[in-house]
C-alpha cells in the first residue's frame, strides 16, 4: 500500500463564491435560529444552531489556512480543532456553545454572530476578498427589531 497523504483533511482556501456562500448561508441561519428563540421553540432553535456552526467552523479554518505559512490539517465535524486553532479562539467557540435556557441561548447565538465575522472579516482581508457587512448589519438590525418587538408584547 501507498503512504496516506492526508490530503482529504488538507483545509483548502476558498473561492470568493464559496466565501460568499458561506457568508449568506451564516446569516440566514442566523435569522432562523433567533425566530424559534422568539418562539421559544427551543429545540428547532439548537436543531438550526447545528447549521450555523458547521458555517462557524468552515469560515474559522479558512481563517486559520489563510493567516498559516504552511498547510493546514483538519478533520471532519471539528475534531481536534485544537491541532489548528489559537487557544484565544478556543475559547470564544467554547462560548458559542450554550445551555437551554433562553438567555443562554440568546448569548450563544451573538457570541457565534461576533466570532464569525471577527473570523470571516480577517479571511476576507488575507485571501483579498469583499466581506458582506451588508448583510451581516442588515441581519443584527433586523434580529434586534424583532427580539425588541416580542419583548415589547
Amino acid at each position: 500500500l501507498a503512504k496516506p497523504t492526508y490530503k482529504a483533511y488538507s483545509i483548502s482556501l476558498p473561492d470568493p463564491p464559496a466565501i460568499a456562500l458561506c457568508q449568506l448561508e451564516f446569516w440566514f441561519e442566523s435569522y432562523h435560529i433567533a425566530k424559534y428563540l422568539l418562539r421559544q421553540d427551543w429545540w428547532a432553535a439548537k436543531s438550526r444552531d447545528q447549521a450555523l456552526k458547521k458555517w462557524l467552523l468552515s469560515m474559522m479554518q479558512w481563517y486559520a489556512a489563510a493567516r498559516s505559512a504552511v498547510p493546514l490539517k483538519a478533520k471532519g465535524e471539528g475534531r481536534q480543532l485544537s491541532d489548528w486553532m489559537s487557544e484565544d479562539w478556543q475559547q470564544k467557540l467554547a462560548a458559542c456553545f450554550s445551555g437551554w435556557l433562553e438567555d443562554e441561548q440568546w448569548a450563544g447565538l451573538y457570541t457565534t454572530l461576533d466570532l464569525f465575522s471577527a473570523a470571516a472579516m480577517q479571511s476576507a482581508s488575507l485571501l483579498g476578498y469583499v466581506y458582506n457587512q451588508r448583510a451581516e448589519d442588515w441581519m443584527r438590525g433586523f434580529i434586534h427589531q424583532k427580539k425588541l418587538h416580542y419583548h415589547d408584547h
